[in-house]
């Protein structure tokens, strides 16, 4: 048997197992309201869970259809036969079924639902639960305990353990007999049988972490085509088990099949370990290392042990064993190459006591022991050594156990001069053990390859001498060879495909494909492909007529024979009917580049290929160009210019392109922000830009400053350029192609941190003014003459005033000190202010002579002027003048002593003229009296007079008038 038939079992028992249940509709069961608890017969038949019978074997019992949730069914001392069915069960702590005593019970379609115990019974007869659903076990002692059972089945039932921290048991107790446990379905529910007896039967049931312990099997007991899958633990464990059957069964866990416990039996008798697979065990069949338990006389044969990785079997102080044709594949650590035991046993002196790994003269496959076999017989060369102490003589070389080759032989043809290429070989095989596998066909030295057909197939030979070589392979991978020999005057096509010719160019659509085929061909299947599209023809057809659209084609004809060979002849054509097609990448038609030497990037394709391709520029002559050349480059001047390209195809048909260009600026590609000319004061400056025209680029660059770089700003439409120093700055901004054209545009940004300069015209700083109406003026002035941008104007600190580019102000002031203030505000927003203040003054100087008075009369003709002269701000002149002349200044004087002049009238005047420039004059009128005055007595005369009142009388001669007089008569004084 092949070693992948046993690795599929596990999973087939699964299935069948799991996919054997029926679920119940809850809604459609009544409700119990009590325990279903009787201890009589007579209790049990009138009990009103029953539906109908009346307790024979003709007319059982039915109690059906319950849904008995935390309840519970207990039957005691009755032998009624009884039917119960369709009941489902809740979570409890109680006993689902309590069986005591009680006889002729089938138990079917029951679902139990989180319950941990499920099924007590002791001393029963005649019991079967079937289709049982147990799940959401709960942590318990027992899920089931079958006490002194006899007949008593359980079958196509399920145990599921409610999660893997829960735990509970099914046992069978060690005085009960017909025990069997079929179809069942377990999963983390151990089971455990103390009396297996010879009785005992286990069969198509599936042990998920569910380990199996029996005890005390004998002869007759079986445990059968069931699937132990016990990671970490151990699958089935014997205790004292003797002369049992053990087949068909599927082990994965620690140990497959454990023998714990059982001394060496005195007894021809053979117990039987057959047809199982143990994979993937640690052991496949291990032995509790005691000196005591001697498991004894099983024969074990036709096993499978893969992938143990200990030992496949460690008989360990077993003895009288018997193992033959089981197949051993990579255990203990081994492969294919790996040396070393997969087995391992005790090592007993006495023959008779030892085991046996070969009987019958048939030995077992190991994997890592299938050669030598020189002979060729099947039969490994060296025998296969066991740790410690036991040997196979007679090793398979292969896992069929076959040691006869197969035969083949050739039957046609017969002749050595075929006189053809294509032969047909027609041969007889046969093998009488594992059959024959394959057949393979090698001609002289090339590659063996298989032959799918049973007893022919085709070849194609060439010219020369060939030796054909046929080999037969049986499934135990012996084979035979033969061989035979052709010679070949010539080679000789099968087929031959007339029209159209390859590589061929039609002007016609529709084409006429013809061919032949030789006579002693039988096509069995033929097509014809054209441009990938198969049709298929009938086998006769040798003409074929269709329309195809223009441009290449690929077409191939096949025909194959009966064995598969097929024979395959391609042509190619061309079918033009279309102009071939030009085209121009760069540059595109209607941009303007910025650079002279333009880079031209064009193509000319055609369906199937070109004749010649031409250039011309601005209309000039043609010039022949390499078919393959896609670019080429030359200088021009400024202005309107213009490209051609010409295609010629083999056909003669002509393409022409042209495409219009200039050299020259670009006003489509503009810097949006700032606008050029653009002064700031920042050192980072943000620029956008935008290009709308026909010209198509592939990357694009900035260039800082004439000198500057140019870097690469990967399309970006806004930038920040960095402004180290002050200064003018100029940006460009240069798109190029793929093939080194490109279009540039220029822009200027000034850097200026420097402030500009303003200074005052008028008035000057700290001056006078007297006007009504001031005018303020001022200039600024900024760094390499850049323009003032704007000016403002703040006066005896108020508001500061726009006044944009004016560079004056008039108005109105008050009397008194002003200051005023402006600011130069440069394009780049730097600003410079200047400061100044000046007084207004509109009122004159006060002056005012202290001596003499006004109309004076001097008797001398030095004066000695005082006088005062005062100002609000300032005097800048004071003058004193006599007569209109001699003007004398007296500025920072109160007093001035000075010559008037002769006798008379004179007008002295005080003139002053303060820093705002008003005036103001004084006059004093003086009498400059150098002669006294002539005083004549007229009355009376001189001498006595003759009355007591007397009249005097006298005359004054004086120019300029007599201020006083006085008469003094004999000393009295008047005036």
């Amino acid at each position: 048997m092949r070693c992948g038939v046993f690795l599929s079992v596990i999973g087939v028992i699964m299935v069948l197992v799991q996919g054997s249940f029926l679920t119940m509709n809850v809604a459609s069961l009544d409700d119990a309201t009590s325990n279903l608890h009787v201890t009589t017969n007579s209790a049990l038949s009138s009990s009103s869970f029953v539906r109908s019978g009346n307790g024979s074997a003709a007319s059982p019992l039915i109690i059906s259809d319950w849904n008995m949730s935390g309840h519970y069914i207990r039957i005691e001392n009755t032998d009624l036969h009884v039917i119960i069915k369709n009941i489902t069960f809740g979570a409890s702590g109680s006993w689902a079924f309590y069986l005591v005593n009680a006889n002729n019970l089938i138990i079917e379609n029951v679902t139990s639902t989180d319950r941990g115990l499920f099924l007590y019974s002791s001393g029963c007869d005649n019991i079967r639960f079937d289709h049982c659903n147990v799940t959401g076990i709960t942590t318990q002692t027992y899920v089931v305990r079958i006490v002194n059972g006899l007949r008593f089945t359980i079958s196509n039932s399920r145990f599921v353990r409610k999660d893997q921290l829960s735990s509970a048991a099914i046992s069978f107790d060690n005085q009960g007999s017909n025990q069997v446990f079929s179809g069942n379905y377990l999963e983390g529910i151990p089971f455990e049988d103390g009396n297996f007896r010879g009785d005992g039967l286990i069969s198509n049931c599936t042990f998920i972490d569910s380990p199996v312990t029996l005890t005390d099997g004998a002869q007759g007991g079986t445990v059968r085509s069931s699937t132990f899958l016990v990671p970490g633990g151990d699958c089935l464990t014997l205790l004292n088990c003797d002369f049992m059957t053990i087949e068909e069964n599927a082990f994965t866990g620690d140990q497959g099949i454990y023998f714990y416990s059982g001394a060496w039996s005195w007894t021809s008798t053979y117990g039987s370990i057959e047809n199982n697979t143990f994979v993937d065990c640690d052991k496949g069949i291990g032995v509790r290392n005691n000196w005591q338990v001697r498991p004894s006389h099983y024969n074990v044969h036709h096993n499978y042990f893969g992938n143990c990785s200990t030992y496949a079997i460690d008989w360990g102080n077993g003895m009288s064993n018997r193992m033959w044709h089981n197949i051993f594949y990579h255990n203990a650590g081994t492969d294919n190459v790996t040396t070393g035991s997969q087995c391992k046993q005790a090592n007993w002196g006495q023959a008779a006591y030892k085991n046996s790994w070969t009987w019958g003269d048939i030995g077992n496959f190991w994997a890592n022991h299938q050669t030598p076999d020189d002979d060729h017989d099947g039969i490994v060369d060296i025998p296969y050594t066991i740790t410690t102490g036991g040997s196979d003589t007679r090793p398979s070389a292969n896992p069929f156990f076959d040691t006869e080759l197969p035969s083949i032989r050739i039957t046609s043809p017969t002749t050595l001069y075929p006189g053809r290429s294509y032969i047909v070989m027609e041969w007889e095989a046969s093998d009488d053990n594992s059959g024959v596998d394959r057949i393979d066909l090698g001609i002289d030295d090339g590659p063996w390859s298989r032959v799918e057909n049973v007893g022919s197939c085709s070849i194609f030979l060439k010219k020369g001498s060939h030796f054909v070589h046929l080999r037969a392979t049986d499934r135990a991978g012996l084979f035979d060879t033969t061989t035979t020999q052709f010679i070949l005057q010539d080679t000789y096509d099968v087929m031959d495909i007339e029209q159209p010719a390859d590589r061929s160019y039609l002007s016609s659509q529709y084409v006429d494909v013809a061919w032949s085929v030789a006579d002693y061909f039988e096509v069995r299947n033929q097509s014809i492909t054209i441009d990938g599209e198969t049709t298929y023809l009938d086998p006769l057809q040798r003409v074929y007529r269709p329309t195809l659209p223009e441009g290449p084609h690929s077409l191939s004809i096949s025909i194959r024979d009966e064995y598969g060979k097929t024979f395959t002849e391609n042509i190619n054509f061309t079918i033009d009917l279309t102009d071939p097609q030009v085209i121009i990448d760069a540059p595109q038609s209607g941009s303007t580049l910025s650079n002279r030497f333009v880079h031209f990037s064009y193509g000319a394709e055609d369906n199937f290929g070109l004749m010649h391709l031409d250039i011309r520029f601005d209309e000039g002559d043609w010039q022949p160009r390499p078919l393959q050349e896609t670019s080429y480059s030359t200088l021009f001047e400024d202005g309107n210019h213009t490209l051609e390209i010409r295609a010629v195809d083999l056909s003669g048909r002509e393409a022409l392109r042209r495409v219009s260009f200039s050299i020259g600026d670009t006003p489509l590609l503009r810097f949006l922000e700032p606008p050029n000319g653009t002064a700031t004061r920042e050192s980072i400056m943000e620029v956008t830009w935008d290009y709308d025209g026909p010209f198509i680029w592939n990357h694009s660059y900035i260039q800082v400053g004439r000198s500057g770089e140019f870097e690469e700003i990967f399309d970006q439409r806004t930038l920040n350029i960095t402004l180290t120093e002050d200064g003018e700055y100029e940006l460009t901004l240069r798109l190029v192609d793929s093939f080194q054209n490109y279009i540039e545009t220029s822009h200027i940004i000034i850097k200026d941190t420097t402030p500009p300069i303003v200074d005052f015209i008028s008035p000057e700083r700290g001056s006078l003014v007297n006007s009504d109406i001031t005018r303020i003026e001022w200039r600024g002035r900024d760094n390499d003459d850049m323009p003032i941008s704007a000016y403002l104007i703040s006066l005896d600190e108020g508001g500061w005033m726009d006044m944009g580019t004016n560079d004056h102000y008039e108005t109105s002031l008050s009397e008194g000190e002003h200051v005023v203030r402006v600011r130069a505000v440069d394009i780049a927003g730097n600003i410079a202010e200047n400061q100044m203040s000046f007084t207004v003054d509109r009122t004159s100087p006060m002056l005012r002579f202290i001596f003499p008075e006004n109309n004076s009369v001097l008797a001398d003709s030095r004066a000695e002027f005082r006088f005062e002269a005062s100002d609000d701000n300032e005097l800048v002149l004071l003058n004193l003048s006599i007569d209109g002349a001699r003007n004398i200044s007296v500025l920072g004087k109160s007093s001035h002593l000075t010559t008037i002049g002769t006798d008379g009238v004179h007008s002295v005047t005080l003139m002053a003229v303060d820093g705002a420039g008003n005036t103001a004059s004084v006059t004093l009128t003086l009498i400059v009296d150098l002669t006294e005055p002539v005083l004549q007595w007229v009355i009376p005369p001189e001498g006595a007079i003759s009355t007591t009142t007397a009249t005097i009388s006298w005359t004054i001669m004086e120019e300029r008038g007599v201020v006083s007089l006085s008469i003094e008569v004999d000393g009295s004084t008047e005036n």
